[in-house]
């Protein structure tokens, strides 16, 4: 049976007539889909930093209100946790495992192989297609990561407006070109770390006591000195760290969202959201020591492998899906959408159309070597292969996954070894230069 769906239908809009029919898809649109697709993924954005994610401020009021205006997966995944295994299920629809290859973020160098066959690939000579990305892991330095984008473009800025502006010379390049229809993806690289937001978005800092370290928290290096640090520094010393890099992360956040606003003004006033379908998605999350460690590529908990998802349009049809999702759900929906077939090397579903029950796999090879989790009907199971450490996790009493459950014989532990246990041997024929420790329930 599949999950059920809200929709919450907002009164037409002015320039639609009451008589307009719907579609029949899903995301449901009045009139029309949407023929251009832009595709804006943000780099380790946490999923509760939105006021209905449960931020306990509202960091994101512009993206707020487009979420409130579209349609949302309101239990969206990442399939990893850090940018470009999670990127290569963005743009295939395809699981790292499925895909056959898991990126390790030890090898600076590797390179993807082109067969995935993006959506841009999918597109690509019926549709103009761009890519501007600010984060090197998501480019074609990468191989076949971005393979079938028309162009490729490294901002000179890597500030959202930046990036969006680089967008924007392309696409009217492209329609000033003849193209009809267009496929741009934006790759946003705040609030990455370090956090370092304009001085207005920090002055909550100066309700802080000085400082007893001597560390630049808003640069690169020092602020990973810090990190490595953290360990050996007084509680006290500890709390008010994390203060720092909190306010600096959500002010990332807040300037991240006012230049989103300011950007969406400009696209709309150049005619660059008429009959186009803006998805929003992060490519994973953030850790603030909820685990005993910060920032991302460490484990599959909720604060780094959260997700976000957000389909909007002029003409949406404003919606709520309850049911779980996952980054690789994200090209066949538009696939979907699109009227393009969704074929079966495809790992994800169109949006309303996966079973309650489907199972939701990750993988990273990362800081803490291979992790593997699988989450299904509200209980998660997470296995660490360097020290064999498992966690279970009943995500609808605890969905910040702070009590973990896990014994040999629970019965939510035998039943997602069961599903884990094959995803672990097909990942042993692609990194066999690991070993993973007491496989099993």
């Amino acid at each position: 049976m599949l999950a059920l769906f809200l929709l919450a239908c907002r009164d037409p809009v002015d320039d639609i007539p009451l008589e307009t029919e719907k579609t029949e898809t899903y995301p449901q649109f009045y009139g029309d889909v949407p023929h251009n697709i832009l595709i804006v993924s943000i780099d380790t954005l946490r999923r509760d930093m939105m006021a209905r994610h449960g931020a306990i401020e509202d960091y994101m009021p512009f993206l707020g209100s487009l979420a409130a205006e579209g349609v949302v997966g309101e239990h969206h995944r990442s399939c990893s946790n850090w940018t470009m295994p999670s990127m290569q299920c963005i743009v295939s629809g395809k699981t790292n495992v499925d895909a056959g290859y898991a990126p390790d973020l030890r090898d600076g160098e590797q390179a993807i192989t082109p067969d995935i066959n993006t959506l841009a690939q999918r597109l690509q000579g019926r549709w103009s297609t761009h890519l501007i990305t600010s984060n090197s892991w998501f480019s074609a330095t990468h191989g076949g990561i971005t393979a079938g984008f028309d162009t490729e473009t490294t901002p000179r800025s890597n500030s959202t407006t930046g990036v969006f502006e680089e967008g924007k010379v392309q696409v009217k390049a492209a329609l000033d070109a003849g193209a009809e229809k267009w496929l741009l993806h934006v790759h946003i690289k705040e609030p990455h770390s370090a956090y370092n937001p304009p001085d207005e978005y920090k002055t909550a800092l100066d309700d802080l006591p000085p400082a007893p370290w001597d560390w630049d928290l808003t640069s690169h290096d020092d602020h990973y000195d810090a990190k490595a640090a953290y360990s050996t520094l007084p509680e006290d010393e500890q709390e008010l760290m994390l203060q720092y890099l909190w306010i600096l992360y959500a002010g990332e956040v807040r300037y991240l969202d006012d230049q989103l606003r300011a950007v969406f003004d400009d696209y709309r006033a150049e005619g660059l959201l008429e009959d186009t379908l803006v998805i929003f998605v992060n490519d994973h999350g953030e850790q603030f020591w909820e685990h005993d460690l910060h920032t991302h590529a460490y484990g599959m908990n909720y604060h780094e492998n959260d997700g976000i998802l957000v389909f909007w349009a002029d003409k949406v049809i404003p919606a709520s899906w309850e049911g779980p999702t996952s980054h690789v759900d994200i090209v066949p929906t538009v696939l979907s959408l699109l009227g393009e077939p969704v074929t079966e090397d495809l790992s994800g579903y169109p949006l309303g159309t996966a079973p309650d029950d489907v199972v939701i796999d990750t993988i990273t090879v990362a800081r803490s070597g291979v992790v593997q989790s699988v989450v299904q009907s509200d209980w998660k199971l997470i296995y660490e292969w360097s020290t064999g450490k498992k966690q279970l996790y009943d995500l609808q009493s605890d969905p910040l996954e702070q009590t973990n459950l896990y014994t040999k014989s629970e019965q939510h532990a035998v039943a997602l070894w069961a599903s884990l246990d094959p995803l672990v041997d097909r990942a042993q024929l692609m990194l066999p230069e690991y070993t993973p420790v007491a496989p099993g329930p």
